[in-house]
């Protein structure tokens, strides 16, 4: 991608509504601090986490959401390629998409370590979910997409919405989910990133009760929602296993469940490269959700 492609995906980013998920005098909060771009749409210095809202043209909404979350190891968002472009396909769904701007652990001088991740997905979810009947959205399809480390915290917001961290009476529980190339697992040295792992975690990365918990495939019951996922097997950041032990906790606990492994496409291929066949994987979960009757 040319810079100057980047920046006309980063003025389209920019020109959609955003809104700011929590009030500006909640503790962790602090809506004046300037978030970094390194590149165009790569953020850190998250300190006031928002959704961007991208919705498809009146006539072709079905009334199905997703939040987004976008990777970058809980050290940076990357919206340049798994949000905008995710979000435009959504659209083409007929979904209305909710990119989240999550508060990262490697924030400088702020604690943002595990649960703040968590909290601020299990929010975003109860806003969308909330205000679903106005929005003209149906309260009981709202979905979560997430890529490498937000394909984790997709996947623990799947997992864990029994332990809200914000006491809000709206469930957070997703009624879908699709993640590509997740980080998945906490505890098998032979498949983990570890940055991931050492930023969420911080000085807790020690604490083996924490890391069970916040592997997802370890959490998995029949109330954990469906799942698509996606993962290339020359992965040689994520290695593809960790979307191999979700699924395979899904299926033993009878959650409907695909998984697509492609040969060719490493880490971070976002909606695929049409040089590989990891591009297929768009087109293979809009046919899950359409047997699923969720579009």
């Amino acid at each position: 991608m040319s810079m100057d492609d980047a920046v006309e995906i980063r003025d389209a980013f920019e020109r959609q509504p955003v809104f700011a998920i929590w009030p500006a005098d909640k503790p962790g909060i602090d809506p004046n601090a300037a978030e970094r771009q390194d590149n165009p749409l790569k953020f850190s210095n998250i300190r006031n986490p928002s959704f961007t809202i991208y919705e498809p043209p009146a006539e072709a909404r079905n009334g199905t959401a997703a939040v987004v979350c976008p990777g970058g190891g809980y050290g940076m968002v990357s919206c340049i390629n798994e949000g905008h472009p995710v979000a435009l396909w959504l659209n083409s769904l007929g979904i209305s998409a909710y990119v989240l701007k999550y508060r990262l652990p490697a924030t400088p001088d702020a604690n943002y370590h595990h649960p703040v991740p968590l909290a601020d997905v299990q929010r975003a979810l109860r806003l969308v979910r909330g205000s679903a009947r106005e929005r003209g959205l149906n309260p009981d399809r709202i979905g979560i997409v997430g890529f490498s480390a937000g394909g984790h915290l997709a996947a623990t917001a799947c997992t864990l919405f029994d332990q809200p961290v914000d006491p809000d009476p709206v469930s957070c529980r997703p009624d879908f989910s699709i993640l590509v190339y997740p980080v998945m697992c906490f505890v098998d040295d032979s498949i983990y990133h570890g940055g991931s792992r050492a930023a969420l975690l911080g000085p807790d990365i020690e604490n083996g009760e924490l890391c069970g918990l916040l592997s997802p495939n370890l959490q998995v019951t029949a109330q954990t929602p469906p799942a698509f996922l996606a993962h290339a097997k020359s992965d040689g950041a994520v290695p593809y296993q960790n979307s191999v032990v979700y699924y395979e906790a899904l299926k033993a606990a009878g959650v409907p469940t695909e998984l697509h492994l492609y040969d060719e496409g490493g880490h971070g291929f976002g909606m695929g490269n049409p040089e590989h066949d990891c591009s297929k994987w768009p087109a293979a979960a809009a046919d899950w959700l359409r047997r699923l009757e969720i579009i």
